[in-house]
């Protein structure tokens, strides 16, 4: 299953940059950690999409507005 999902040939890669990554990683960190917007129990860097298990400590569409907002720099990557 791994293998397949890294192999996704549509949408935006922007992850396989190293800078963005680390972008994403710290954003999904300080959500949980500092704006304790979820308590997080894992997730995957993958180049499209990160995957993501969170416990929300807020109602879902906030949080959900909260990651996409913190991601949005990633859009404009193809």
């Amino acid at each position: 299953m791994d293998r397949l999902l890294n192999e996704v040939s549509g949408g935006p890669f922007c992850l396989r940059q190293p800078a963005v990554a680390d972008m994403i990683v710290e954003a999904i960190q300080y959500n949980a950690d500092v704006l304790k917007h979820y308590v997080l129990h894992a997730f995957v860097g993958m180049p499209n999409p990160v995957p993501l298990l969170a416990t929300p400590a807020m109602p879902l569409p906030k949080l959900t507005k909260s990651l996409t907002r913190a991601s949005e720099p990633t859009r404009c990557c193809q």
